[in-house]
């Protein structure tokens, strides 16, 4: 629990928490095998989150084609948000929502991914924010990790309220 938005590094009070993330997965690169799925998807977030782009992105998409996991779902669909590929992420996440991640501890925070890629290209209103945060998003129906559903819902709702958008109650 070192890397991410919720690791130590994050944690530290650092403002170079993603670069910090980016050098530390770097360095430890030779231990691991090339192919080793876990180890790519996580790099490949880190790249990402820390601006380069393309590079987590190929990453990701190499992770994607080891095993088709959350954690490698997860890292395709930052690169597709920050590569600005929101048709391209909107039809990943809808087809592994579909597929691979049928029960995945992970669907929850790919769900959230869907209804960013949908904010950003316009595809939700009011209706559609609503029925997605009840039937896909709410601590009701769907709670794999409790600080991820606390996060990411209220991203949501913070999302929804600048578009006016009333939603249900979140639990």
């Amino acid at each position: 629990l070192v890397i991410g938005p919720f690791g130590l590094h994050a944690f530290s009070g650092r403002t170079d928490w993603r670069q910090t993330n980016v050098a530390m997965m770097a360095k430890y690169r030779s231990l691991w095998p090339q192919d080793h799925w876990w180890y790519l998807a996580n790099e490949a977030f880190t790249e990402v989150e820390g601006g380069l782009i393309r590079q987590g992105r190929a990453r990701a998409e190499k992770a994607w084609q080891v095993r088709q996991t959350g954690t490698a779902a997860h890292s395709m669909s930052h690169a597709h948000i920050e590569d600005n590929a929101q048709d391209e992420g909107l039809a990943f996440v809808d087809m592994w929502l579909a597929g691979p991640g049928v029960g995945s501890d992970m669907r929850h925070h790919i769900h959230w991914h869907k209804s960013i890629f949908e904010f950003d290209m316009g595809r939700s209103n009011a209706d559609h924010a609503s029925h997605h945060f009840a039937t896909s998003l709410s601590a009701a129906v769907s709670d794999p990790m409790p600080l991820s559903t606390f996060s990411d819902n209220a991203s949501f709702l913070w999302r929804a309220k600048l578009r006016d958008y009333v939603t249900p109650a979140p639990y």
